[in-house]
């Protein structure tokens, strides 16, 4: 590459000049303050006739390797909204001063109710009481039921009088059987009215409704998937009939 100075204008000629990165363009301009101009090769016109302005550059200048290192569209965009965050935060300096807000407190921290899943359909209240009272002393003791049949539906809601019964409970009763079946406890944030009865659309609860293994314990198959199969016998059967009668 050739470069020649012209100290009448303060440019620079760059001859034999096979492709120039786009990318750099700015730090010339910024870093020397200097004005690419740029000559079509093998041109015999005075350089004064090809002065180009920058933004019209692309159209001699080409680049044959794409960045690698180029900020993802998701790092620009964030940095834009940080940007657009710390201004904000600028112009509004004084609310800058006030104390930043608590996090919410965790609704668990000191929760004294357990909520036990996969219970067997037959299991009695009295099982349950029997089990749980074993590492504490219960406060009340909920049977979840069927939304319209009011029978259990395999689950309940256990409430100590203290928090270090309920995690007692969870360290030595979660997890283990009873009525043949493994039962799950979870920390609840409490009890409340109507909490107690099955939402889905059958009455009982929402794993029971599509259900494709056989459960015994929890009613059979899923109670939405053995009215599909009804309806679907009901039809065959029906237009078995109707063959029959022509």
């Amino acid at each position: 590459m050739l470069c020649t100075g012209r100290p009448e204008n303060r440019s620079l000629v760059l001859g034999k000049v096979a492709n120039i990165d786009l990318d750099r363009r700015s730090n010339f301009q910024q870093s020397f303050r200097l004005r690419l101009d740029i000559r079509p090769p093998h041109s015999t016109h005075p350089l004064s006739d090809f002065f180009l302005p920058l933004d019209t550059m692309a159209a001699y200048v080409r680049s044959t390797v794409d960045r690698l290192d180029r900020p993802s569209a998701y790092f620009s965009s964030r940095s834009k909204r940080h940007g657009r965050d710390r201004r904000d935060r600028d112009r509004d300096g004084d609310e800058d001063m006030k104390e930043p807000e608590q996090p919410p407190e965790d609704p668990l921290k000191d929760a004294t109710t357990l909520y036990v899943g996969n219970l067997s359909f037959y299991t009695t209240e009295e099982q349950v009481y029997e089990l749980f009272s074993k590492v504490g002393e219960i406060k009340r003791l909920v049977m979840g039921l069927d939304r319209f049949t009011k029978t259990p539906c395999g689950f309940c809601f256990v409430e100590y009088y203290t928090h270090q019964d309920a995690l007692d409970c969870m360290k030595y009763i979660g997890g283990t059987k009873l009525d043949e079946r493994i039962i799950r406890t979870d920390l609840d944030p409490g009890f409340e009215e109507g909490r107690q009865y099955g939402r889905g659309k059958s009455g009982g609860q929402v794993r029971d409704e599509y259900r494709e293994d056989f459960d015994e314990g929890r009613g059979g198959l899923g109670r939405a998937l053995q009215a599909e199969r009804l309806k679907e016998q009901e039809r065959a059967r029906g237009e078995t009939d109707y063959g029959k009668d022509r």
